[in-house]
């Protein structure tokens, strides 16, 4: 089985699209939500969706957790409480505004053990939705492209449990951007490169054209003190020992 992993921060728009998405994926797909210490929480979204919604879009068996201190670009220890928690042989790893497709979902439990090795990891091809915002001016696309198909994600993956938490990410890059880039290369390192799942098997990335709160535009994007960090521990230094910095819970359990 699978369980797709959500970090939230900010978002309440781009998390409602998933909650309403994910409610059609196979039942033995599980959803993970991790809020991020956000001030607007997650949990919000989710009890409005229960009162608002006509036809209550929540996947059944669906967890939130939340980290009780809001530290910026915490990306880190959101993505390792979420393998922590989850419960299954393989994991997907996503940012917010990267939606999996329910039929592609569930092409994905159809095929897994047809697709994949364990000892592999795999990564999406991905198709963007919205024309491009602050955070998409680097796609191979047309800046006023409704849509269209661009490059595989750093931080958007397949992998086992157990693999990845053999190697997380290092929580030393906690309140900066830029710490997908390290855990990536010490996965292809240790364990070999990833792969590309088959072309019906994709992710879409949403942009603020098409989801008003798909980025994140209130934290900084200056990657200055991950590069300084980045070459003081260097690229063969082991992770730092994960869920080390800042408490949580889990709120709900729907």
């Amino acid at each position: 089985m699978i369980t797709l992993i959500i970090p939230y921060y900010r978002a309440p728009a781009m998390l409602r699209e998933q909650l309403i998405r994910t409610a059609h994926y196979p039942s033995d797909l599980k959803v993970l939500v991790v809020d991020d210490g956000s001030p607007e929480e997650a949990l919000d979204v989710f009890n409005d969706m229960d009162q608002h919604v006509k036809n209550r879009h929540i996947k059944k068996g669906t967890r939130l957790f939340r980290h009780l201190a809001d530290i910026p670009w915490n990306r880190e220890q959101a993505r390792n409480l979420g393998a922590y928690m989850a419960d299954t042989e393989w994991i997907i790893q996503v940012d917010i505004d990267h939606v999996l497709p329910w039929e592609c979902a569930i092409q994905l439990r159809q095929d897994l053990g047809e697709i994949t090795d364990p000892g592999d990891w795999y990564h999406f091809h991905r198709k963007r939705i919205g024309r491009a915002d602050f955070t998409r001016q680097k796609d191979q696309l047309p800046p006023d492209a409704p849509e269209g198909w661009i490059k595989p994600h750093v931080d958007s993956f397949l992998i086992t449990r157990d693999r990845f938490l053999k190697s997380p990410y290092d929580e030393r890059y906690v309140g900066m951007l830029g710490g997908g880039t390290p855990f990536t290369a010490r996965q292809n390192r240790e364990y070999g490169q990833r792969k590309l799942l088959p072309d019906g098997i994709w992710l879409e990335v949403h942009t603020t054209d098409s989801v008003k709160d798909a980025s994140i535009t209130t934290l900084s994007r200056d990657k200055s003190s991950y590069s300084e960090l980045r070459t003081l521990i260097g690229a063969n230094d082991k992770p730092q020992a994960i869920l080390t910095k800042s408490p949580w819970e889990q709120v709900a359990w729907f």
